[in-house]
């Protein structure tokens, strides 16, 4: 007799076990708990990371469930609900040493956040909480399929199989859920966290690029370019040394001239374009031991991606897509100092004057020397 009635609590929903327990029938609450168990045991453990006793938790957290029970407004996410219960409280216990279980960054395979960094702000703290609510609130609004496969499988930390399993679906009905959660998280968040991103990057300067200069092989061994930034609505220029190549190619770029075959960069941009990207921004992050360092952030369906490049490249690219140049207030200090520091390295100005070459005229010396510039060609856009 308790074989049947185990097998019939089995074929029961949580939303029938729900309406049971409501009405006063604890068998049936105690086999939502049961049911439920493995997932937020789990979950506990993954916060709590030994912090506290984690059965302490699980106890409170099912005392709260069976006293709050009627609140529950989806008697078929009772699972979810659970676990969140016992999340709240979790994260409760160890606020003071843990960030927040529930992060993009662990949906997104990244895992939980660690320990707080003690020289964080009280407003850095307040975003990082308000980030995670919101991410909450996206979860929540999830199908509950979807809901209950995102907090076994990136919450509670289980296999697929395990959640397959807890779920009582096949491993590929879970794999296909949290396919569709991801895409719909990213659609939900995609705005917040291109936000956030944003105002992290409020501090970098922007630039153009006014020019790109040569100087005669009479004057060096080596043909050099200087491709020359300027501060937009300021008075700070940057100068960048670069290979002659790359900077004839952002002289063409520059003065918008259609070649006889693609430009590397061309051939760039089409394939991110093919692949439904297109470039976010560039920023010059830094200067170490006379090496400029750049970023190009490329715009996917994914998110964002930060690619390092050589910025000649990344300066290059910016001008295919029209993309902005941000640069570090730091890279203008440390650029500054670091030819204050090294003599050798000639100052802008020695690229003016006679014997020296601006992009009209590398433009014009290029075509002159490139076979197939004809009637059509090498006129600008």
């Amino acid at each position: 007799m308790g074989i049947m009635l185990t097998e019939g609590w089995a074929k029961q929903s949580d939303a029938d076990l729900v309406g049971a327990a409501r009405d006063g029938d604890k068998h049936a609450f105690c086999r939502l708990v049961d049911r439920h168990m493995p997932m937020f045991e789990a979950l506990c453990r993954q916060v709590l990371g030994g912090a506290h006793s984690t059965e302490d938790v699980v106890q409170e957290s099912v005392l709260q469930a069976m006293l709050n029970l009627d609140r529950l407004r989806q008697p078929s996410s009772f699972g979810p609900w659970l676990a969140g219960i016992a999340l709240n409280l979790s994260r409760r216990i160890v606020r003071r040493q843990q960030r927040d279980g529930f992060s993009w960054e662990a949906l997104m395979g990244g895992g939980a956040r660690g320990a707080i960094d003690p020289g964080e702000s009280p407003e850095e703290l307040a975003l990082s909480a308000e980030l995670s609510r919101q991410v909450g609130q996206a979860i929540d609004a999830l199908p509950s399929g979807q809901r209950e496969a995102v907090t076994a499988f990136y919450l509670a930390g289980l296999t697929c199989s395990e959640a397959a399993e807890l779920l009582r679906v096949d491993a590929r009905a879970v794999k296909s859920r949290l396919h569709r959660a991801r895409s719909a998280l990213r659609r939900r968040l995609w705005s917040t966290w291109k936000e956030d991103l944003m105002s992290t990057r409020a501090d970098g300067v922007d630039v153009r690029i006014v020019d790109v200069r040569r100087r005669s092989l009479a004057v060096e061994c080596r043909r050099y370019n200087m491709v020359l930034l300027e501060e937009i609505g300021g008075r700070r220029r940057l100068p960048i040394w670069v290979g002659e190549y790359e900077g004839a190619a952002i002289a063409l770029l520059m003065e918008q001239v259609e070649v006889p075959r693609p430009l590397t960069f061309k051939f760039m941009g089409e394939i991110v374009r093919a692949m439904g990207g297109r470039l976010h921004e560039v920023r010059l992050e830094k200067l170490i031991e006379g090496t400029f360092y750049a970023v190009a952030e490329i715009g996917t369906a994914a998110g964002l991606r930060a690619i390092d490049g050589r910025p000649s490249d990344a300066f290059a690219l910016a001008l295919e897509f029209g993309a902005p140049i941000r640069v570090d207030p730091e890279v203008f200090e440390a650029a500054e100092m670091h030819m204050a520091a090294h003599e050798h390295v000639p100052p802008a100005e020695a690229y003016y004057g006679e014997g020296t070459l601006g992009a009209t005229q590398i433009v014009e010396e290029v075509k002159s020397s490139w076979p197939g510039f004809g009637s059509g060609a090498g006129s600008s856009r």
